[in-house]
């Protein structure tokens, strides 16, 4: 049975050098192959002229199989290996050799995985209630997380991530090995593909943690890029950015580097470094097109789209976004597929075309309720087959033991009680995170219009029980346009981004302050009067004055400002509908008056659906 490394190949080099037992070389290659494929791509080659030399078929037969695994492995594609890989079979059962024979069944087992065949699950269920019995653990528990991919894939969630836990469970138990890595990254990204980014997140930062450990260099592109991947997902763009530096100087570049400068130029592109981003996507588009796996695919082209806009070259981000809806299909990745309907509305937004931005921003809430639902069903399968696999560890060994250690039996079930309490718990605060996702602005992290509508009329009804008050003020930022149309839409998310910090930072943790469409915002200041609130937002006038921004070009922004509306319960209204309006009055005649300004609300001027004395078409 072949052993684990247990270490990084040190040493590897010398293997082809040896005149020593050419089946030891050959399993040693074996458990090597998938941590550094093109050392023992390379070492492979020479000892392969050597057991020709020496005319012995089986040593040849396993030395081939190990080239076709790091193949298969190494380009993310199948090279017609499937036929050679069941050759081989006869070969090592003509030799006698069971253990090398079921090594080649399981290479041509999961190359009907790698073709997407509908028999690929049933293959892999073959070897393994077959030839796996006899397998090593670890060949064992990697053909199990072949299975789990496929039916996760094709919509066999609960299964595949029970089959998922149960391969990274037995791999847990052996010396830390590739496969342990990869295995454990597959179960994170599968995690990340149905929305269930925390969880991925810790298992793919396991699976790079265990790489580092075993000196995994060669596997370090595609572990960094997975791992940026799902940061970027959660919003955390300087973090990725510093995941992905850390590998960028490694000199060694396998085929995967190309994924890494496409999550490279997506990062960038988060931060505002346009230029930067175009140039590493530039480096990511010359990857040859069998290195391209489907998921590169549909990430390169929603960065491509995201690239263009913010570029301004808006029609050539149409036809890229035309040939994204053509060729990628929306169950590959779930959360990819709401970040192109996202682009896709930004960019309609930007054409004027309002009404297909319509289409695929409500296509993208769609979506995204769709993914709430199916991120926590998926986790909850996830808790379960943890769970079930702990519990049923605990049941065998309580039952080779139930006479001597009874009692310390019955304080792990305990103990398995509280784990499945607390992981309850957890979806529960899941629920409840994807529920304050839905009421926040993914780009000011503001609440947003629909958390106001909820939460204004019932601060209106605490006022009046209480006897207290509250101010709505309506706030709109001056010359918002020029920005965007000067400096690109990536510059004004920026302008947003700041004016939306300075209100978190200037008001009470009892006020409420929400993005209400646009550049647009609106503050709920509980506990004060008009006079009062006024007084707060002129101060936040005055500190947003003093931002700078340094724009493209070796340009800054400054002197930004905005206009505002105020309007008091229960001096100028009783309603949520009146308040909203009277404060909106007062903002346009703060905005016609010459910007810069907050007007109180005037009950002389200002009335719930009364004209504007000085007409309703003036330019804000």
């Amino acid at each position: 049975m072949i052993e684990p490394l247990g270490r990084a190949p040190i040493g590897l080099e010398g293997l082809e050098s040896f005149g020593r037992d050419w089946r030891e070389t050959a399993n040693e290659l074996w458990r090597a192959r998938l941590g550094w494929p093109q050392t023992v791509r390379r070492i492979a080659s020479g000892v392969r002229e050597a057991t020709v030399r020496r005319g012995d078929a089986a040593d040849t037969a396993r030395i081939d199989l190990v080239l076709l695994s790091v193949d298969q492995f190494d380009r993310q594609a199948v090279r017609s290996g499937t036929e050679y890989a069941t050759h081989l079979a006869r070969v090592f059962e003509a030799a006698g050799d069971a253990e090398w024979r079921a090594l080649a069944l399981l290479h041509a087992a999961r190359d009907r995985m790698m073709q997407g065949a509908d028999d690929a699950a049933d293959a892999l269920l073959a070897w393994l209630d077959h030839e796996g019995e006899a397998a090593h653990v670890i060949d064992r528990a990697w053909a199990q997380a072949a299975r789990a991919r496929v039916l996760s894939l094709r919509g066999e969630e609960e299964t595949g991530f029970r089959l998922g836990y149960e391969a990274v469970a037995l791999l847990q138990g052996t010396t830390p090995s590739p496969e342990r890595v990869f295995a454990v990254m597959n179960l994170g990204v599968a995690h990340q593909r149905f929305g269930n980014l925390r969880t991925g997140e810790a298992l793919l930062a396991d699976a790079f943690d265990t790489a580092r450990m075993l000196d995994m260099r060669e596997a370090f592109f595609l572990l960094a890029a997975n791992v940026a991947s799902i940061q970027l997902d959660l919003g955390m763009v300087e973090r990725a950015q510093q995941t992905l530096a850390a590998v960028s100087d490694i000199p060694d570049r396998p085929p995967e580097r190309h994924y890494h400068e496409l999550m490279m130029s997506l990062a960038l592109l988060m931060g505002g470094d346009i230029d930067g981003a175009r140039a590493w996507f530039n480096l990511a588009a010359q990857a040859p097109t069998g290195e391209r796996p489907p998921a590169m695919l549909q990430d390169s082209l929603r960065i491509e789209i995201a690239l263009l806009r913010a570029e301004g070259r808006l029609e050539e981000a149409l036809a890229v976004f035309r040939q994204a809806e053509a060729t990628t299909p929306a169950a590959l990745n779930h959360v990819a597929h709401l970040h192109l309907l996202s682009e896709a509305a930004s960019l309609f937004a930007d054409l004027e075309n309002w009404e297909q931005a319509y289409v695929y921003e409500r296509r993208h809430r769609e979506g995204y309720r769709a993914l709430q639902h199916h991120a926590a069903r998926v986790e909850r399968f996830a808790v379960q087959a943890r769970y079930d696999l702990y519990r049923s560890q605990v049941e065998r060994d309580f039952e080779r033991q139930r006479r001597e250690h009874a009692e310390a039996a019955r304080a792990t079930v305990q103990a398995l009680n509280d784990n499945l309490s607390t992981r309850l718990s957890e979806i529960q605060a899941l629920q409840s995170a994807l529920q304050e996702q839905v009421i926040t602005d993914p780009l000011t992290l503001l609440y947003n219009r629909r958390f106001l509508n909820e939460v204004l009329p019932r601060e209106l009804e605490r006022a009046a029980r209480d006897g207290g008050s509250i101010v709505v003020a309506m706030l709109d930022l001056d010359g918002f346009k020029q920005i965007n149309d000067l400096h690109g839409h990536t510059m004004g998310d920026q302008v947003l981004r700041q004016l939306a910090g300075l209100l978190r930072e200037q008001t009470r943790v009892s006020d409420f302050c929400c993005r209400y469409g646009g550049e647009e915002f609106c503050l709920v200041l509980t506990g004060l009067d008009a006079e009062g609130a006024e007084s707060r937002i002129k101060g936040i006038l005055d500190a947003f004055g003093h931002v700078e921004l340094d724009a493209q070009g070796g340009r800054r922004i400054s002197e930004l400002s905005f206009s505002a509306g105020v309007a008091a319960y229960p001096a100028h209204g009783s309603h949520v509908e009146a308040l909203l309006s009277l404060a909106d009055a007062a903002l346009l005649r703060a905005k016609r008056a010459g910007k810069r300004r907050v007007y109180r609300c005037d009950p002389a001027i200002d009335r719930p659906g009364r004209p504007d004395p000085h007409g309703s078409s003036a330019q804000l």
